[in-house]
C-alpha cells in the first residue's frame, strides 16, 4: 500500500504480537517474554508494507507473515522523542507535555509520579528486562527501568571509512549518504542487536523484556556497502504533489527543510538520498533477521511476544522536505 505523507509523518512499521513458534496467543503462557525492537525513523518503505516497489526487506516480511501488520497506525508526534515517550508512557505528549528531547532520568518528580514506563511496569512486576541501542531518546539508562543496559560507547570504536561513492552534503557529519567499509560488528546497530542475540542465549530463571533499538535509518543514511549494492538502479522517487505546501498551515510550512530539498536538487541527488535511505532499511532488516534467527533457535521460541515499531515516518522530498 502506499501512504500519502502529511506534513506530520506516520508511524508505519507495526508488525506486532508475535508467537514466533506458530503458537495461538492464547496458548502462550500467562507471563510471555517480550522482544521489543525499536526502530528509528523509519517509514513504509518497506516489503510487506508496500511503500516503495524496490525496497527489500525479507526479514521484517517474514516477520509479519507470522503476527499481525498495523498498517494503518499513526505517531503521536512528529518527532523521536514525543513518540517515543507517548508509545513507552502510554499517554499522548499533549496530554503529559512530555515533548522535549529526554530520557526518563530527566524527568521531574511529579511526572515520574504520574508515569510509569513500559520496561519499569515489566520490572515492577517480576520481569527481567534488557536494553539496548534507542529506546527512549537518548541512552540514559535508569536502574528503575533496566536489569541491564548495554552501552557501546565505553567499547573501543574503529572510525568509519566510507567509500568514494555516494553523495555528502557540505562537511556535516550527519548530511552523509554513503557506504561504509568497515567490517558489519565495527558498526552501533550490529552492536545493538548483538547484545539482543546474547541476551537471547542466556538461560533466564524468569520472564524477561528485551528491548533492541536500531537506530537506521536515522540520519546520516550511512549502512555498509553490500546493502547500497542492493539498490544499483536509479531509485523510484515518491509522489509529490505540485504545490505540495499548500494544504498545511504556516507553521507547518516552517519545518519543512525548503533548503535541503533545494540543496538535493541543485545537486542532483535525491536519487542518492533515497538509495542510502533503503540501504540503511535493508541494514535495519539484517539485524532485526539476527534477532529473529536467534529467538527462533533459543528455549524461548515459544513463548516469546515479539514487538517491532518505528516511532514516526520520513520525508523524502514530499512537503520540498527530508525529515
Amino acid at each position: 500500500m502506499y501512504f500519502d505523507k502529511l506534513h506530520v509523518p506516520l508511524i508505519t512499521i507495526l508488525a506486532t504480537f508475535q508467537a514466533v513458534g506458530f503458537l495461538q496467543a492464547e496458548k502462550l503462557p500467562a507471563r510471555p517474554n517480550v522482544l521489543f525492537i525499536a526502530i528509528d525513523d523509519m517509514n513504509d518503505w518497506t516489503g510487506f508494507l508496500g511503500g516503495h516497489p524496490q525496497a527489500q526487506t525479507p526479514q521484517m516480511d517474514r516477520l509479519a507473515k507470522k503476527g499481525v501488520n498495523f498498517a494503518n497506525a499513526h505517531c503521536s508526534a512528529p518527532g523521536c522523542s514525543p513518540s517515543r515517550n507517548a508509545l513507552l508512557y502510554g499517554v499522548e505528549p499533549y496530554k503529559s507535555g512530555l515533548y522535549a528531547f529526554y530520557d526518563q532520568d530527566k524527568f521531574s518528580k511529579s511526572q515520574l509520579e504520574d508515569y510509569t514506563s513500559l520496561p519499569e511496569f515489566f520490572k515492577n512486576n517480576g520481569y527481567a528486562t534488557f536494553g539496548s541501542g534507542k529506546i527512549h531518546h537518548r541512552r540514559n539508562p535508569t536502574p528503575v527501568e533496566w536489569t541491564e543496559f548495554y552501552d557501546h560507547k565505553a567499547e573501543k570504536r574503529n572510525p568509519m571509512i566510507f567509500d568514494d561513492s555516494g553523495y555528502r552534503q557540505g562537511k556535516s557529519s550527519k548530511m552523509n549518504f554513503k557506504p561504509t567499509l568497515n567490517p558489519l560488528e565495527d558498526h552501533n546497530d550490529y552492536k545493538n542487536a548483538s547484545f539482543g542475540t546474547e541476551i537471547l542465549s542466556r538461560e533466564h530463571a524468569k520472564p524477561f523484556f528485551l528491548a533492541v533499538g536500531i537506530v537506521k535509518p536515522h540520519l546520516a543514511f550511512v549502512a555498509p556497502k553490500q546493502f547500497f549494492d542492493l539498490y544499483p538502479d536509479p531509485v523510484k522517487p515518491p509522489r509529490i504533489r505540485v504545490k505540495d505546501h499548500e494544504d498545511i498551515p504556516a507553521v507547518g510550512r516552517a519545518m519543512a527543510k525548503v533548503k535541503d530539498d533545494k540543496r538535493f536538487k541543485s545537486d542532483s541527488a535525491w536519487n542518492e538520498v533515497r538509495r542510502a535511505y533503503l540501504a540503511c532499511i535493508s541494514w535495519a532488516d539484517h539485524n532485526v533477521g539476527r534477532l529473529i534467527d536467534a529467538l527462533e533457535a533459543s528455549p524461548y521460541a515459544d513463548n516469546t511476544v515479539v514487538v517491532l515499531w518505528s516511532d514516526h515516518g520520513f520525508h523524502l522530498g514530499e512537503k520540498e522536505s527530508l525529515p
